[in-house]
């Protein structure tokens, strides 16, 4: 799922599901461009077999923004846990951001070479 330009979650509930067979990726939500996670609760489990693609992914990027939302990322069953990424200039606003077992929540920093 891909929220873009002024898109926003708004106050909705959203579970991004890991993997379920070896091999399997997990879910995948993005943000891009203006686009808010707004109020919304999002949470981002683990897979459950031993592969690198287990995970479901939570991604914001180019300048999009958490606002006040609460995102929460899982463990795996032997798998990998939920990941949530900020980069490329997205903004964490005043989200809530909850991080258990595994699971893995990145900040990618890119410096502007002139």
């Amino acid at each position: 799922m891909l929220f873009e330009g002024p898109a926003t979650a708004g106050t909705g509930e959203f579970i991004i599901s890991g993997g379920v067979g070896s091999g399997a990726q997990g879910g995948f939500v993005g943000f891009f461009g203006t686009s808010n996670a707004d109020e919304a609760i999002i949470t981002v489990n683990g897979g459950n077999r031993s592969d690198f693609l287990g995970g479901g992914r939570l991604r914001f990027s180019q300048g999009s923004g958490a606002g006040a939302a609460t995102l929460i990322a899982n463990p795996g069953s032997f798998a990998p846990g939920g990941l949530i990424i900020f980069e490329d200039h997205a903004h964490g606003g005043t989200a809530r951001v909850e991080v258990f077992g595994k699971a893995l929540w990145t900040l990618v920093h890119r410096k502007t070479v002139p």
